[in-house]
């Protein structure tokens, strides 16, 4: 990690030497960079809350699949046709 804190700056001290045109490019790729290896140092955080979030809109999609047969009579096409 120390590694890659010191080849930020030496890339940062590169942009704004040679490459004053690129800074924004290379200034967000150092921020992906830096996101990338929080994904993969706290992949767990991550695993939660994308299962968390396929429960939550996994179970919002069996509910609103249910129709009961009381509910069915209101829903109506366009032909004025009651759907079975």
């Amino acid at each position: 990690m120390a590694a890659f804190i010191i080849i930020s700056i030496f890339l940062i001290w590169l942009a704004f030497k040679w490459f004053n045109k690129a800074l924004p490019f290379i200034l967000v790729g150092l921020i992906l960079l830096f996101a990338i290896l929080f994904l993969i140092k706290f992949w767990w955080i991550f695993a939660i809350i994308a299962l968390g979030a396929w429960y939550y809109f996994y179970s919002k999609k069996k509910k609103t699949n249910k129709i009961s047969k009381s509910d069915s009579d209101h829903l109506v096409d366009p032909d004025n046709k009651i759907l079975k």
